[in-house]
């Protein structure tokens, strides 16, 4: 990040990177286009969070997501895009809301929905804590680690 004064200031990054090994966060990426998961790969491993699974299809997202469940081998974070076959983003993340619910989980995981064309009413029906969707935040393709240290942060910080 360039400041205003013209200095690069990594404070969020270099915080979220040790929070993150301290917590052990794991993420899943859920995207139908490869280029994103290489990207998102990257801001990943240079966040010190391990993703621990890859789905391209919201049906893909809910089974690996109830597998971890059932585990107990959590995953913190997911990374949502609203636009692909099979199952779209908005009923995948419904139904992971769902999962959690039936399991009681005290600690649902942080979904950042990641979408390229989207307008104000349908971030704000993604977004709504009482609506169907129960995202906790919206990002709009290109998006860029800066971004997603932001709203990681502020997830872990509002615990």
């Amino acid at each position: 990040v360039i400041t205003s004064e013209g200095q690069i200031n990594l404070t969020n990054i270099d915080l979220l990177k040790s929070q993150a090994k301290e917590k052990k966060l794991r993420v899943m990426i859920v995207d139908d286009d490869k280029f994103n998961h290489v990207i998102l790969k990257n801001f990943f491993a240079r966040l010190n969070i391990e993703v621990v699974e890859i789905a391209e299809n919201g049906k893909e997202a809910c089974q690996k997501y109830s597998n971890h469940l059932n585990s107990d081998d959590c995953i913190n974070i997911i990374t949502m895009d609203l636009y692909m076959p099979v199952m779209n983003g908005k009923l995948a993340t419904q139904k992971i809301r769902e999962l959690e619910q039936s399991k009681k989980l005290l600690k649902p995981s942080l979904v950042i929905i990641i979408s390229g064309n989207c307008g104000e009413s349908e971030i704000k029906e993604c977004l709504d804590q009482n609506g169907m969707i129960k995202a906790n935040a919206f990002l709009k393709k290109p998006t860029n680690i800066e971004e997603i240290t932001s709203v990681i942060l502020h997830h872990i910080e509002s615990e």
